[in-house]
């Protein structure tokens, strides 16, 4: 990417951040705690469709390869996939380890494994371990869907009206999501459409705000401080269980493009630093912190006999530590090498072609 968007990497982390909350609330029975956190999915799924257009739409529509493509989005996503699926194995076979009466065991780790290690949902039967389409890792649920909108994007859309598409998945997304009590879900083998509907709508919302930011179209809007925009998504992430689907409706198909478009107009250079971290440990965070989580909540904290507040602050800097480590030492040391070998691979390619 020829640009770097500061802002739009802190809203990113805030919105890993609010996932987190969200799951922990939920899991230490707290269920007040970011009830709107579910929302996340769909900012992600709206930045997608920027970044996307922002990093590969002229490329692709020059002289890109859609194969090229393909490898520069596993090289991004695989190795957090890597990580979080060898945590939440580990995690499951530790349960059914120390479980009396488990309701899976080894053998239904390994097939879960087996799919999940390559992105392949379980659509077809339910899994043993629950009845995610990831059950190792739940929130990978998005990032299959985001991938899916990415690849065919790129090899059927890149040249379609980003107006066109917006349109269209938005009148789908105002005659199907009244249909859902709320927003919430995408995960679950019965929860295809939903998964479906959310990117459909969020990815497109992403590519027309990219249009309108390259374009320079509004581009009164702009210079507002990155501060108040990462605390304005906080809140909205904060907020009560309240509104029904209609506020997150209003969120995601007016709220979180306008978002993303004065993110990318933000002034200022204040905190870049910190704003750059919470880009980095965002995509991890949000990959491996399900497992460390759930062992903290369920397996931890039970035989320690840690009180409630001090299992969501131990989840929280876990989780926060882990992603940091995790980016620093792991992420982005793998992707640098499997970036120079493919680089590598194709100069090699391209040689033995000409000769």
């Amino acid at each position: 990417m020829s640009e770097k968007l500061h802002t739009l990497d802190g809203m990113r982390g805030v919105a890993a951040i609010s996932v987190l909350f969200l799951h922990l609330g939920n899991w230490t029975e707290q269920r007040w705690f970011f009830t709107h956190g579910y929302l996340a999915v769909d900012f992600f799924f709206c930045l997608s469709g920027f970044v996307m257009a922002h990093a590969y739409g002229r490329r692709l529509a020059e002289n890109m390869t859609f194969k090229n493509f393909l490898v520069q989005r596993v090289i991004r996503l695989y190795p957090v996939i890597l990580l979080g699926m060898v945590l939440g194995g580990l995690y499951y076979l530790v349960l059914a380890t120390l479980t009396r009466n488990p309701t899976f065991g080894a053998p239904d780790v390994a097939v879960a494994f087996g799919l999940n290690l390559f992105l392949i949902p379980f659509y077809f039967w339910p899994s043993a371990l629950g009845g995610g389409i990831y059950p190792l890792n739940t929130p990978f649920w998005s990032i299959f869907f985001e991938m899916v909108a990415n690849l065919i994007w790129a090899r059927f859309l890149v040249r379609v009206s980003p107006v066109l598409l917006f349109a269209s998945a938005a009148v789908l997304g105002l005659c199907l999501f009244p249909q859902y009590a709320r927003i919430d879900g995408g995960g679950l083998i019965d929860q295809f459409w939903l998964g479906t509907l959310r990117v459909l709508v969020g990815f497109s919302a992403g590519l027309l705000v990219h249009n309108l930011y390259a374009e320079k179209r509004l581009d009164w809007i702009s210079g507002i401080n990155p501060w108040l925009l990462l605390a304005v998504l906080l809140g909205l992430f904060s907020v009560p269980n309240a509104g029904g689907v209609g506020y997150d409706m209003v969120c995601i198909l007016l709220v979180f493009p306008l978002l993303t478009l004065l993110g990318a107009r933000a002034g200022g250079n204040s905190g870049q630093a910190l704003l750059e971290w919470l880009g980095a440990i965002s995509y991890p965070l949000y990959g491996i912190h399900r497992p460390i989580c759930l062992a903290m909540v369920f397996v931890i904290a039970p035989r320690l006999h840690l009180p409630q507040p001090l299992i969501v602050i131990t989840g929280v800097i876990g989780s926060l530590c882990a992603a940091h480590v995790t980016y620093y030492y792991f992420d982005e040391p793998v992707r640098r090498i499997l970036r120079s070998r493919a680089v590598a691979f194709k100069s090699g390619a391209t040689s033995l072609a000409a000769s």
